[in-house]
Formats: C-alpha cells, structure tokens, sequence
C-alpha cells in the first residue's frame, strides 16, 4: 500500500489515464477519487459510472448524453458524463462490461476527443481524464476477447492494483479502529475502544471476502450495537452470520456475479434464454450465470445473429 500511494502521488499531477484493478469493495472509488483530488483537476467534477449491466442504449446515454425525442422516454435534452465532467475527472468502474458497440465509441471519443449525443449531427469537444476500474486485469480481459486492444492502450496507461483486504495484514487492525471511530462519532458514543486478544485475532485471521465494504459493515453494525456506557469489545458482539460462518453469503455473492462454466452453455439453451429476453443480452447474461463479455463471445463463436432473436 505504501508503494502504492507514492505511485498515486506521481501520476495523479499529469493527464495520464489510469487503470485500476483491484476486487469488489477494495475501494477502487476512493482511489480514484483520491487522484482526483490530488491532480490539477480537483477544482472540476468528479464523476463516475458503474458500467455493468448496463444496456447499449443506456450506456450510450449515460456516456454521450442525448436529444430530446431521440428515444422512447427521452423528453428533454439531457447531456452524458463526459461532457459533465469536462474539466474534471469520470471514473469508469466495471468498464470490461462495456458491450464492442460502446468500447468503439467511447475510443473514438476519446481518440477525437469529441462526441456526438444521441440523437444529434452536433459534435461536442470535452476535456476529461478518464479513470477506468474492473476486477479483471485489462490485458486479461484483452487477451480473452472481451476488450478492444486499441482501447486497452487508452485505458492502461498507468495500471494499479488495489490488493485485496486479506492480503493488508498491518491494516486489518488500523482500518477497523478507523471505522469503528467513524460510526461510533456519528451516533456519539466513544470513538475509542478497547478490542479483546480474541477480536484482535479473528480481525487478522478472518479473510474478509467483501473486503474493505464488508469491514465497513462489520464496524457499523458493532457501534450501533454496543452500549454507549460500554468501554471494550469483544468477538461475541460481532454480528451472526459471520460468528456461525455462514458460508451461504459467500456462495450467494459468487453466483450474483456469474460462476457457470460458458462450456457448459449449449448453442440451444443461449437461443432460447435470449429469445426468451427479447434479445437483451444484459439480463441473459445474468440468467445465464456469466458475464456480459462472455455472453458476446459465445456469440460470437456460436454465429448467433442477436438481431434475429430480438
């Protein structure tokens, strides 16, 4: 981590664009966020977009904004994020989801640095720096067809890696104190506590699968437990779940990003859920159990025309 921030604190003064791969609920935001606000640009917005599961259409007018009656639904001119963060900083979170269609525009956008919204001959110019995030290493997700090479180089050109909580041994400790003071301050009871052995030793050993997010949780629930009278805490006032190690919440959250093995997927079944979805490849993909990316190069490779199934 340490190696880390002195990295930030050299690319966050230049107009590089950067990338950052790092588990969910690691603190990819606060990161970026952090560049931000340590960059010429921390007087401008910063704005991000989570782009998973997101529609064609909807990304695109998310990205580019659009006119007033160019699509069902649209009654006024509404302009997209990067326009909204001209001047300042648009934070890509999940961008590995963004379907071909819209990873080709946005590369032209960014190459031209213009764009046109949806619905409009007008081109607009924007002057944006761009902080992209996924859970997937880029090359990888380029390696394996689901990202375009040319907009790989756009996006990687200062790569980062957020390690997971579990390998943050000097920090489990630090990091719970900070956010146990945090949410005790807000409810105002004391800010500092006395952790039992038996606390401190399961905070070090526990692997934190929700990382950073699932600490956070951990503490909220723990200050709004405890008495305000109460001084020291120990293992037992943690909650439920995580004392019985429930491991359904783990297996929840993997099947909620998709573990089907897409070998496992036949060419009738990917028809059948897709024609059953009127062609929207988002919500086949969740019915499915796999990835968007994945869903485009199954495909791909099984010469499906989504077009025909719409």
């Amino acid at each position: 981590m340490e190696a880390l921030f002195e990295r930030i604190q050299c690319v966050a003064p230049t107009e590089s664009s950067v990338y950052i791969n790092g588990e969910t609920g690691t603190g990819k935001e606060l990161l970026a966020n952090a560049i931000h606000q340590l960059s010429p640009r921390k007087d401008g917005p910063f704005i991000a977009l989570n782009c998973a599961n997101l529609t064609d259409d909807l990304a695109e007018s998310q990205l580019f904004g659009h006119t007033k009656g160019s699509f069902t639904g649209a009654t006024k001119d509404q302009p997209g994020f990067l326009s909204q963060a001209d001047k300042g900083t648009l934070f890509l979170d999940e961008v590995v989801d963004l379907s071909p269609r819209v990873q080709s525009k946005l590369l032209r956008a960014l190459q031209e640095q213009t764009f046109q919204p949806l619905g409009s001959t007008q081109s607009q110019t924007f002057d944006t720096r761009v902080i992209s995030a996924a859970a997937t290493p880029l090359r990888q997700a380029v390696a394996e067809g689901q990202f375009r090479e040319d907009l790989f180089y756009r996006l990687n050109v200062i790569p980062l890696k957020l390690p997971p909580l579990r390998e943050r041994h000097h920090d489990k400790p630090l990091l719970f104190r900070h956010f146990l003071s945090h949410y005790s301050a807000q409810q105002r009871k004391p800010r500092e506590w006395l952790l039992s052995q038996a606390l401190t030793d399961w905070i070090n050993s526990y692997p934190w699968p929700g990382n950073i997010r699932e600490l956070q949780n951990v503490c909220a629930f723990v200050s709004s437990c405890i008495p305000a009278h109460q001084l020291s805490i120990d293992k037992t006032m943690l909650p439920e779940d995580i004392l019985m190690g429930d491991q359904r919440i783990a297996a929840n959250r993997q099947a909620s990003i998709g573990c089907r093995r897409p070998a496992d997927i036949t060419r009738d079944e990917l028809l059948a859920v897709l024609q059953r979805n009127n062609g929207n490849k988002a919500q086949t993909a969740r019915q499915l159990g796999i990835s968007r990316m994945t869903l485009y190069r199954l495909l791909q490779q099984m010469e499906i025309d989504t077009e025909m199934t719409a």
